[in-house]
């Protein structure tokens, strides 16, 4: 049985946890699963719906969709998955190496999130249409959950390691 401390100190993570793992199943997998005809399926689709409107800020996952914005969300409905719910297992079993994997995680998804954001400033957002404020807002607030929710597993994974460095 779970302590109730434990479920209180990683609330937040295990929140994280399943609000990327839903995301990732309800939406990432069926975008990575009709990438290719999004334009096709946008009069009758939710999802491509969705991707028509985010658009205005990023082509490149609507109908331009290039091979970095394909393998990126293949890693994310793929290894990302799986280790989101090895992490959240780890969790609930208070394995030793659940912070290393945290620390792994939370880092690799944040710089993920840091390099499309990085690519697209430095190429000059070629895949929005107009760079009005509005369309940089929606650019990176749709992936801001992401960035600032895995930089909280990293700082909640350092935090604990640290701790555990002290003690020692």
């Amino acid at each position: 049985m779970l302590s109730c401390s434990i479920m209180r100190r990683d609330w937040i993570i295990i929140g994280l946890l399943i609000f990327f793992i839903a995301t990732g199943l309800i939406i990432d997998l069926r975008w990575v699963l009709n990438y290719s005809h999004l334009p096709e399926i946008a009069s009758t689709d939710w999802l491509g719906r969705m991707y028509r409107s985010y658009s205005v800020a990023d082509r490149g996952y609507y109908d331009r969709i290039g091979m970095f914005e394909l393998a990126l969300e293949t890693v994310n409905v793929s290894v990302t998955q799986v280790l989101n719910f090895i992490l959240l297992a780890a969790i609930f079993t208070r394995s030793t190496w659940r912070y290393p994997l945290q620390l792994t995680l939370g880092s690799y998804v944040a710089y993920s999130v840091l390099l499309d954001y990085w690519v697209a400033a430095a190429w000059g957002y070629p895949n929005m249409p107009h760079k009005t404020p509005y369309a940089l807002f929606l650019f990176y607030a749709a992936s801001l959950p992401w960035l600032l929710g895995h930089l909280y597993f990293v700082y909640d994974a350092a935090r604990a390691v640290n701790a555990r460095f002290r003690t020692a």
